[in-house]
């Protein structure tokens, strides 16, 4: 129901709080706002993306709170996920991936790459 999705959404953001206290992370309100989107699996700017999870990633390297090459990971497949959802900027995506410390620390298949890339080009084709 809908209230028990409300605790839900509630509960998690909760969660991802208590964590990002525990790492010492200090987010403004903005970066939090688009950290719970991130956790809700909502659509956010690339670049606002990539400034929140740096910092988190800054903080567990001065906290040493989470194994750093995992939590590396779950970023990166974070990071991965918003790259797919944000297609529709086109071949902007494509180069912020191409460019990306993140993605850099995972090997992604070619066929996925290949499949990323024709997204963005059709997009970028579709909005000219």
């Amino acid at each position: 129901s809908h209230s028990d999705r409300s605790v839900q959404i509630t509960t998690n953001n909760t969660i991802r709080n208590l964590l990002l206290e525990r790492l010492g992370c200090v987010l403004n309100p903005k970066e939090l706002e688009q950290f719970q989107d991130i956790g809700r699996f909502n659509k956010v700017e690339i670049s606002d993306i990539e400034t929140v999870f740096a910092k988190i990633l800054e903080a567990n390297k001065k906290s040493k709170c989470f194994h750093h090459e995992t939590l590396e990971l779950e970023i990166t497949d974070k990071y991965w996920f918003q790259l797919n959802q944000n297609t529709a900027l086109g071949l902007s995506t494509y180069l912020r991936f191409t460019n990306s410390l993140f993605i850099k620390k995972i090997r992604i298949p070619t066929f996925f790459k290949i499949k990323f890339f024709i997204k963005c080009l059709i997009r970028f084709s579709n909005a000219t």
